[in-house]
């Protein structure tokens, strides 16, 4: 609307409101505003500094995050200063699932080994991976998300050592281990494997 983007625009108001908006949003139920997000990031970036760790959790929905891609496509110091927001923001359900495979070969393309330094964030009690988790399940059991077989392929060629680390932390996930294993058979039958690999998936 004219008069948000105006209001957004308005040099009177600090950047600090405009953090305020997102997290009162967020907080309240409303969706993760992939457009919102995208305008400041070309307009007003200094409301975006230090976003994620403001926001106790992530939204439970990110929309429009092909506006956010747009903009992080055109703009190399927004995709590399809201980055890790995006990847935290792997917690919420993405209307547009594609493009998380869309953001995550921006950043591997931008920075080859991205998404190996960040694997952590996957595990541990307060991880991505735990957010999602909450709330999947399947015949009483915890699932893996669903984006996490995007994580374990493009990280299996690169850093395979951290991947298993991964997967051993995943629950449920024997799908995910056996593809893990058929890339690495694909790449040299394991032949220059690390000794956690080869333990991993035994010829």
């Amino acid at each position: 609307m004219p008069s948000l983007r105006n209001a957004l625009l308005d040099p009177a108001i600090p950047d600090q409101a405009l953090a305020d908006l997102i997290v009162r949003r967020t907080r309240s139920g409303e969706p993760l505003e992939g457009s919102l997000i995208a305008f400041l990031g070309a307009s007003r970036p200094a409301a975006l500094v230090g976003l994620s760790s403001r926001l106790d959790r992530m939204p439970s929905v990110f929309a429009r995050s092909g506006a956010v891609l747009d903009e992080m496509e055109r703009n190399p110091k927004f995709r590399d200063d809201f980055a890790d927001t995006m990847f935290l923001a792997l917690e919420a359900r993405w209307e547009t699932r594609d493009n998380i495979d869309r953001f995550l070969k921006l950043m591997e393309t931008s920075h080859p080994g991205w998404l190996c330094q960040r694997l952590d964030l996957l595990m541990g009690p307060d991880g991505i991976r735990r957010t999602r988790e909450n709330g999947g399940m399947m015949n009483g059991n915890l699932i893996a998300p669903p984006f996490m077989r995007l994580i374990v392929e493009k990280t299996a060629p690169r850093c395979p050592d951290a991947t298993i680390d991964l997967l051993q932390a995943l629950p449920r996930a024997p799908g995910l281990a056996l593809r893990f294993c058929e890339l690495q058979k694909k790449n040299g039958d394991l032949q220059g494997a690390s000794a956690k690999t080869k333990e991993f998936c035994p010829l």
